[in-house]
C-alpha cells in the first residue's frame, strides 16, 4: 500500500526513496535529539488539555464492554506501519474535550458508549502517532459531535495548546508554532476534518522544522481521530492510513 505499511522499502516517516535513516547528517540527526523531547511536552497539552474541574459542556460517558470492544478495533494497528514503529504504553486518558479562550463547544448532548486509544513512535526519527476512537449510541450522534467539534476555530485553540507545551519544554531549546489551517479534507469516511500546523524548534543557532497533522473523521457510530507528529519531516502517506482506520470504524 503505502511507505508505512510493512511491504515498503524505507525505514520510516518522511525519509525519500534510496535514503535510510542512518543517511542523514549528524547535524540533523543532533537536531531530531533536541527536538524530539521537547515536541512530546507539547504534543501533551493537547492530549491532556486539563481543566480545574469537570466540564459540563463536555460528552457525557456511558461505557460499555461491546461499544468499547467496537472502538479497540477500529484504531491504527501495529501491522499498518513499517519498522521502526513501536507501539508505547497510553497515557490516561482525559475525558474533557479540547478547550481555548474562544473556543468552547457544547458536548453536552451527546454519550460516548466506547473508547480506545493507541500510541505509537518512531524514536530514531523522532516521529509519533497517535490514533483515537470514540463510539456513540447512534450514527446521529456521531456525525452532531463531528459537525459540533469540526471547525475552523479549532485551528486557534491547537495553535495555542501547542504553544504553551512548547514553554514547558525549556532546557535551552525554544520554539513556536509558524503556520497553523485547517484544510479541506479529502474523503476518509462518512466525513472529514484536517488540521496542520508546523512549529520551529531552535537550539544553538541552528533549528528544525517539527509538523503537527490531525485527522479526525466519523463514519457509522464512531469518530477517528490520527495526530501525526514528525520531526524534520511531515510522516508521510497520512491519507492511506486515515482511510485505513476509517474502513474499520461502524
Amino acid at each position: 500500500m503505502t511507505a508505512l505499511l510493512p511491504s515498503d522499502k524505507r525505514d520510516g516517516p518522511g525519509i525519500k526513496r534510496g535514503r535510510s535513516l542512518s543517511d542523514q547528517s549528524r547535524h540533523d540527526r543532533r537536531m531530531i535529539r533536541l527536538a524530539s523531547w521537547t515536541v512530546p511536552v507539547a504534543v501533551l497539552a493537547i492530549v491532556a488539555s486539563p481543566l480545574a474541574a469537570p466540564d459540563p459542556r463536555a460528552e457525557k460517558e456511558r461505557l460499555n464492554p461491546r461499544d468499547t470492544a467496537l472502538a479497540r478495533s477500529g484504531l491504527l494497528r501495529p501491522a499498518d506501519l513499517a519498522p521502526g514503529w513501536q507501539r508505547t504504553p497510553s497515557g490516561a486518558d482525559d475525558d474533557e474535550p479540547t478547550r481555548c479562550p474562544g473556543w468552547s463547544p457544547d458536548f453536552s448532548a451527546f454519550t460516548i458508549t466506547g473508547k480506545a486509544r493507541a500510541d505509537f513512535e518512531h524514536a530514531r526519527a523522532g516521529a509519533a502517532i497517535l490514533s483515537t476512537v470514540e463510539v456513540y449510541p447512534s450514527n446521529r450522534q456521531a456525525i452532531g459531535d463531528f459537525r459540533t467539534g469540526a471547525k475552523p476555530g479549532l485551528t486557534r485553540c491547537l495553535r495555542s495548546l501547542l504553544n504553551e507545551g512548547f514553554r514547558q519544554g525549556g532546557q535551552g531549546v525554544q520554539a513556536r508554532v509558524v503556520s497553523a489551517r485547517m484544510l479541506r479534507s479529502p474523503r476518509i469516511g462518512d466525513r472529514s476534518a484536517t488540521y496542520r500546523l508546523v512549529a520551529r524548534v531552535r537550539s544553538a543557532g541552528t533549528s528544525v522544522p517539527a509538523y503537527f497533522d490531525l485527522h479526525v473523521f466519523q463514519r457509522g457510530r464512531s469518530i477517528g481521530g490520527l495526530f501525526f507528529t514528525g520531526t524534520g519531516v511531515r510522516v508521510p502517506d497520512q491519507l492511506a492510513l486515515a482511510r485505513t482506520v476509517a474502513g474499520r470504524l461502524r
